[in-house]
């Protein structure tokens, strides 16, 4: 394949699941020979008002917000932050033959680039993530649209049917996240990613907890994320930790006998393959991809707001003959290796190419 000039078109690229899957691509893809480049925005600067609000409650905002930590901090790549939070324009971005939006604000911002800038192309990871009054319009773009799940892929069809639609499932690395042996595992331990807004649905898991303990079963819950947990607030049975290292998120995954993933809606879920490639079966919502991965045998499947339903297949799961539990684990283990990185890059760089050539 000829070389390709891709430009990423990021908003503010920090440590989210979206952003990490676009750092993989973008790594492998230069790592196959061709030219990338990512442009992403910075974080907001905090106003006036956000300044005073935190220094009432004891904390200090800078005037200029540091640009954090993220998944491509490190990484050999081409990465362009602009100097301000605005839209991305031409003087930003490199003559190229394909450019990515990653972000339905990247998407409209790419529609006013030149087209010497590169064939467009709308890479989107969820769908309605959020109730911005231009993210529908970006639906409706005349452009091809690579998405992650069918379920993404199903929703962008029943609004504009019209134009290409590739379906490539993200991968997990099954280096990084697989099981130390010498990580114990706890057979009352289970295990979420944290989130305060309401469509991760982490409400509805810690209803099941509670509903599970009521019953007898004195499970824990150990929960990491990007938010803070007021303490005050913080179940006794739950341990929390904010931003962990990379490298500890797989004994997170390894040290817990079940993983719950309660989303309400969801782009893909990675979590389910993380937790999976370390051997932990998932009880999980059918939001994202989680019916066909977790379809495969490596966990079970509950209905939407129903924390009965999740509280029913942890005590499932937590009493299941050790055999049992073993063969959904294996099963896990294989939905997550069956599909890796270079086989969801081989399909992501022939979509590019294919977008190129039109």
């Amino acid at each position: 394949m000829k070389p390709l000039r891709i430009t990423f078109l990021l908003p503010h690229a920090g440590l989210s699941g979206g952003i990490r899957v676009v750092a993989i691509y973008a790594q492998h893809l230069q790592q196959r020979g061709h030219s990338v480049t990512i442009v992403s925005t910075p974080l907001p600067t905090p106003t006036l008002k956000q300044r005073l609000a935190a220094a009432c409650r004891g904390h200090w905002l800078p005037r200029k917000t540091p640009h954090g930590p993220s998944h491509l901090d490190n990484l050999d790549l081409d990465w362009r932050i602009l100097d301000t939070l605005r839209p991305i324009t031409n003087k930003d971005v490199p003559d190229a033959d394909v450019v990515v939006a990653t972000w339905w604000e990247t998407a409209d911002w790419m529609m006013n680039l030149h087209p010497d800038k590169g064939t467009p192309v709308y890479f989107c990871q969820g769908f309605k993530e959020t109730d911005s009054p231009g993210l529908e319009a970006t639906y409706h773009l005349p452009i091809p649209k690579i998405t992650v799940s069918q379920w993404v892929a199903d929703n962008l069809r029943s609004i504009n049917n019209d134009h290409p639609i590739t379906i490539i499932p993200n991968a997990v690395d099954t280096q990084r996240f697989a099981r130390n042996t010498s990580t114990p595992r706890n057979p009352l331990q289970l295990g979420m990613v944290y989130a305060h807004v309401s469509i991760k649905g982490c409400d509805i898991a810690l209803d099941a907890c509670e509903r599970v303990r009521r019953s007898g079963l004195p499970v824990t819950l150990t929960t990491f994320g990007n938010d803070r947990i007021d303490p005050d607030t913080i179940q006794p049975w739950q341990t929390h930790t904010t931003q962990p290292p990379q490298q500890d998120i797989p004994s997170l995954y390894a040290a817990s006998h079940a993983w719950l993933f309660p989303s309400r809606a969801e782009g893909f879920g990675l979590p389910i393959l993380e937790a999976m490639a370390c051997r932990t079966p998932v009880i999980g919502t059918p939001a994202g991809a989680a019916p066909e991965l977790i379809g495969q045998g490596g966990g079970i499947l509950v209905p939407h707001e129903d924390p009965q339903a999740m509280a029913d297949a942890i005590l499932r799961i937590c009493n299941m003959p050790d055999h049992e539990w073993q063969a959904m684990a294996d099963a896990a283990y294989q939905t997550a290796t069956s599909y890796t990185w270079d086989d969801a890059t081989d399909r992501f760089e022939q979509a590019l190419a294919t977008a190129a050539r039109s």
